[in-house]
């Protein structure tokens, strides 16, 4: 797959940088917020049950019990957590081509004026994301 991208020509360079990026983040994910995330409730489970049988067999059946409403609701704060990373890499990408092609042509862009056009996309892109 980076083969297949470092083949670009060089009408392409501004797609290169944002279209990389992508590649770099799952070495960062080991150590993310999806990771802290399992860490916690894993942990958080595991001292549960543990405080649970030191106290009394009772608490630990009811503990035990209510293990599966504990792992639905670490499924839905990864989700929601993680959930806008993919749709917002598109918009990021995009963002990225702009502030390339933008500074590659800046006298293109000085010459017909479209400083201001150009900004305003940019801000464009960046602001959906965050909605």
């Amino acid at each position: 797959m980076l083969l297949g991208m470092l083949v670009y020509s060089p009408t392409d360079a501004p797609s290169l940088s944002p279209s990389l990026s992508p590649l770099l983040s799952p070495p960062f994910q080991a150590t993310g917020l999806r990771f802290g995330t399992t860490m916690q409730l894993i942990l958080g489970v595991v001292v549960a049950i543990i405080v649970a049988f030191e106290a009394s067999w009772q608490l630990s059946m009811v503990v035990v019990s209510l293990m599966p409403f504990v792992a639905i609701a670490g499924f839905f704060q990864l989700r929601l957590q993680t959930g806008r990373a993919g749709k917002n890499k598109e918009r990021f990408e995009s963002t990225g081509q702009i502030s390339t092609e933008s500074i590659e042509n800046i006298r293109t862009v000085q010459a017909f004026g479209l400083e201001k056009r150009r900004i305003d996309t940019y801000y464009a892109n960046l602001r959906s994301p965050v909605k």
